[in-house]
């Protein structure tokens, strides 16, 4: 463990700045300051802790209010002189009960980062526990995998269907709705995007992709992986999926669908298996949990 540390150059007073980096979202949370002490600790517990320069003392983030940081990756930088912890918060990071200590804008906001997809399951985690009544996705996850997936396939060929069509703007809106879609899928599926996000990285660096003989990777939220359901296709799941042709083809109605056993799918919450409740329209969202009003569709 000591060994780990050897490369860094401490300051004079013993300590090294830190920031702390969201592995999720790749949102930076916030900066604080280590000694060598702190460190080890750190590695030793898997989270997060520092050296408080007011107090004078080790400093466990989040040892009052719970909101530790577990960390998952410590990286130096090319100077050897700052830390980079790569970490998955339990909680808000600043004491502020902001999510991340930057929060005040000092330029005008950019939208289009690429942090806000893993910001915005971080705001699903939260909506999915509100009210039925008042959040959609809340709702939407109540009425069970099915519909959940239901919406996926309509998102997924709207989508299609603007993509063939060389329509940008509808493009846009369409991929918007069914990644919000899918986030809210894997969800209800008890799948961490970490997971996705693993797949995809192995296979950028040749491994084969899981399925294939190997096992799920963990669930940094510390959940065991759901077990993998061998022989369920895509293709047996939308059996007799009815297509409504409105609006030029590009709404698709999935009131016929065959789902086979997949709610009974081991790892899904009992909670969050289907439920004999209507199911939203797309005209009765208007836009929320998704931060924009519904778009009025044209013809073609």
């Amino acid at each position: 463990m000591e060994k780990a540390l050897e490369n860094i150059r401490f300051d004079d007073q013993g300590l090294v700045p830190v920031i702390v980096q969201d592995v999720l979202s790749g949102e930076v949370l916030m900066m604080a300051w280590a000694s060598r002490e702190s460190l080890a600790r750190t590695l030793e517990t898997g989270e997060m802790v520092f050296w408080s320069r007011s107090r004078k003392k080790l400093w466990r983030k989040g040892e009052e209010s719970g909101n530790v940081l577990k960390l998952r990756e410590l990286r130096l930088d090319c100077d050897g002189d700052t830390l980079l912890a790569q970490v998955e918060p339990t909680g808000p990071a600043c004491h502020t009960g902001e999510r991340s200590c930057f929060f005040t804008l000092l330029t005008p906001l950019f939208r289009g980062k690429g942090t806000f997809l893993g910001i915005l399951w971080r705001s699903l985690q939260k909506r999915r526990l509100e009210d039925p009544k008042e959040s959609y996705t809340a709702r939407l996850l109540s009425q069970g995998p099915r519909r959940v997936a239901q919406k996926v396939g309509e998102e997924g060929v709207e989508t299609a269907l603007a993509v063939a069509a060389g329509d940008r703007s509808e493009t846009i809106t369409e991929a918007a709705d069914l990644l919000y879609h899918l986030q809210v899928a894997l969800m209800a599926a008890g799948v961490s995007p970490c997971e996705i996000y693993a797949e995809l990285e192995s296979r950028s660096e040749g491994d084969p992709p899981r399925g294939r003989g190997q096992t799920a990777l963990p669930d940094p939220s510390g959940r065991e992986p759901l077990p993998r359901r061998r022989g369920t296709r895509a293709s047996s799941l939308c059996t007799g999926l009815s297509r409504s042709h409105k609006d030029g083809g590009r709404r698709m109605s999935g009131e016929r669908v065959a789902w086979g056993s997949v709610c009974a799918t081991p790892g899904i919450p009992p909670e969050l298996h289907p439920k004999k409740v209507p199911g939203p329209s797309r005209g009765n969202r208007q836009g929320e949990d998704q931060g924009r009003p519904r778009r009025k569709r044209t013809a073609g």
